[in-house]
C-alpha cells in the first residue's frame, strides 16, 4: 500500500466513526416533553351522564308538547326504543372516563333524523364532540334497523296500498304515505336569473 491508499482508509474509516457517532447520539438524545393538549373541551368538561336526562325531563314536563317536537316522538315510544336498543348502543365504563350513556346516544340521533341538523350543532347541544357525533349516528342507526325492523310494516299487495292512498288522496294526491316530514331550504343557482323555476 502507498501512501494515498493509506491516508484515504484512514479518512475513511474516521468519517464512518464520525457519522457512527453522529447517529448514536442522535437516537439516544431524549426528545423533549410536549405540552398536551387538553383531554376534553371546556364545553365538555362540565358534561355528565345527568346532562342529557336533565333536558329530556324538562322537556317531558313541558305542557306545550316540546318533547314530541323536539324528537318527534312521544316520551313512551323514546322509552320503547330505548329499551329495546340499549344492550346495543351501550358502551363499557373504562377508567379515562365515562361513556356517553345509550339515552343521550338515542337522542342524538333522533334529533339528527328529526332535523337534519350538522354534526357541529348537535354537538353544542349535547355537549358531545362533532367527532363522536359521527360514529354515534351511525351506530345507533344500524341498531335501529336491525333490531326494530319488524316494527314498520309496509302493504304487502296492491289493494293494501290502495287503501292507504284512500286516506291521503283527499289532502294530498298522487300520495300513499308520509312517516314524516321535512322542510328543504333550496337556493337558486347564481347569476342565472331566467332559470328560477322552483
Amino acid at each position: 500500500m502507498d501512501v494515498v491508499e493509506l491516508t484515504t482508509a484512514a479518512a475513511l474509516c474516521a468519517f464512518s466513526y464520525y457519522n457512527f457517532l453522529n447517529i448514536y447520539q442522535k437516537k439516544n438524545i431524549k426528545k423533549p416533553w410536549k405540552k398536551r393538549r387538553w383531554w376534553m373541551t371546556k364545553i365538555h368538561r362540565n358534561r355528565t351522564s345527568l346532562s342529557t336526562d336533565h333536558m329530556l325531563a324538562e322537556l317531558l314536563f313541558e305542557p306545550s308538547g316540546e318533547f314530541e317536537n323536539f324528537l318527534r316522538m312521544s316520551s313512551s315510544d323514546f322509552s320503547y326504543i330505548l329499551d329495546k336498543i340499549s344492550p346495543v348502543i351501550s358502551k363499557i365504563h373504562t377508567q379515562l372516563r365515562e361513556p356517553i350513556p345509550a339515552k343521550t346516544r338515542l337522542a342524538i340521533t333522533l334529533r339528527f333524523l328529526a332535523t337534519g341538523d350538522s354534526y357541529k350543532s348537535l354537538h353544542f347541544l349535547f355537549k358531545v364532540s362533532s367527532q363522536i357525533i359521527s360514529i354515534i349516528v351511525p351506530e345507533v342507526c344500524a341498531a335501529i334497523n336491525d333490531l326494530l325492523k319488524d316494527e314498520i310494516k309496509l302493504p304487502s299487495s296492491a289493494g293494501e296500498w290502495l287503501l292507504v292512498e284512500e286516506g291521503f288522496n283527499r289532502k294530498c294526491p298522487h300520495c300513499i304515505g308520509v312517516i314524516d316530514g321535512k322542510h328543504v331550504v333550496l337556493q337558486s343557482a347564481p347569476h342565472q336569473y331566467r332559470i328560477r323555476i322552483l
